[in-house]
């Protein structure tokens, strides 16, 4: 299964806007987000796995290996510093936008450099005035 980089960006904004020990499942991310049930439980355990949420991932054990189950309990700091780069709507579609246009691959180590340098030049550009 493909990585979908938006649902990534969306559900750690989701995570982000729970109150501190509220839970969300997959199912409840699925309503609220659009996404399939089975691209929201993956893109979780990849971000999951890629230390960005802390969270519940069930697995059936078969082959493939597949997600049964998963709840999101919160953001790492690794999450929350990969969001705060990302977070920007515009930054988003501009970054990948680039991306697109230059036929780049798409990382998450990718997004979050190119992102932040994206904002450091909308700051500059305004404290120039």
């Amino acid at each position: 299964m493909k990585l979908d980089f938006d649902c990534v960006r969306d559900i750690l904004i989701a995570a982000e806007n729970t109150e501190f020990a509220e839970m969300l499942t997959a199912q409840s991310l699925s309503d609220e987000l659009g996404y399939p049930l089975e691209v929201i439980m993956y893109t979780a355990k990849m971000l999951e796995q890629g230390g960005y949420i802390t969270g519940r991932i069930e697995d059936v054990l078969q082959y493939p290996p597949q997600v049964n189950d998963c709840t999101i309990y919160s953001l790492t700091f690794s999450g929350h510093e990969y969001l705060n780069s990302i977070r920007d709507k515009n930054v988003w579609t501009k970054f990948k936008s680039i991306v697109e246009k230059a036929a780049l691959p798409f990382t998450l180590e990718i997004s979050q450099y190119t992102c932040s340098s994206l904002l450091s030049d909308l700051i500059a550009a305004h404290l120039k005035g």
